[in-house]
């Protein structure tokens, strides 16, 4: 049974939410697993949303994947990779990020806005990439990369960056 589009919009809602409210902001804690992942949970009402990863030692890697459940069943899923440069300012580039996933875009609030957004030290960017798959890229399936700029000076051509890869979409039945 395909899944209706009052819930793809009420997943859309929790979606925004859960970006804004466990990622960007301050109320959902980390745990870490026994198998050395991360794991992030946020709820409100019938949905939850489970996000799980690990990261290299000095975090210039990572993967991992969240589900969100509707009424205790798995309802979507999102896997993901990244890496920073070797030059990247790892702590500047996830200050960047967590201000962008403060404002999710409204069409698919996977991560952050896909118009550029600038702060004092960079910028982020959301796009479909250089993806070979054609994808409706709404939140029954979307496949896009973020970049994280890093200025390392005054110049705006010097930087330093970070790239994740995103994608996902409806579990149908």
């Amino acid at each position: 049974m395909a899944k209706s589009e009052t819930q793809l919009a009420e997943l859309g809602e929790f979606l925004k939410q859960s970006v804004e409210l466990g990622y960007g902001g301050e109320s959902s804690q980390p745990r870490r697993e026994k198998d050395g992942s991360t794991t992030i949970e946020f709820s409100e009402g019938l949905w939850r949303v489970r996000d799980n990863y690990f990261t290299s030692k000095d975090a210039r890697v990572f993967a991992g994947q969240e589900m969100a459940f509707y009424r205790g069943g798995p309802f979507w899923y999102m896997n993901y990779h990244g890496h920073a440069e070797e030059d990247c300012d790892t702590d500047a580039a996830y200050e960047i990020l967590k201000a962008a996933l403060k404002h999710p875009d409204p069409d698919l609030p996977v991560r952050g806005p896909f118009e550029r957004f600038e702060v004092d030290n960079g910028n982020y960017e959301m796009g479909d990439g250089e993806q070979e798959l054609i994808l409706p890229n709404d939140l029954s399936r979307f496949a896009v990369v973020e970049y994280v700029s890093v200025y390392k000076s005054d110049l705006e051509d010097d930087i330093s960056s970070y790239r994740g890869h995103f994608l996902g979409g409806v579990l149908e039945g």
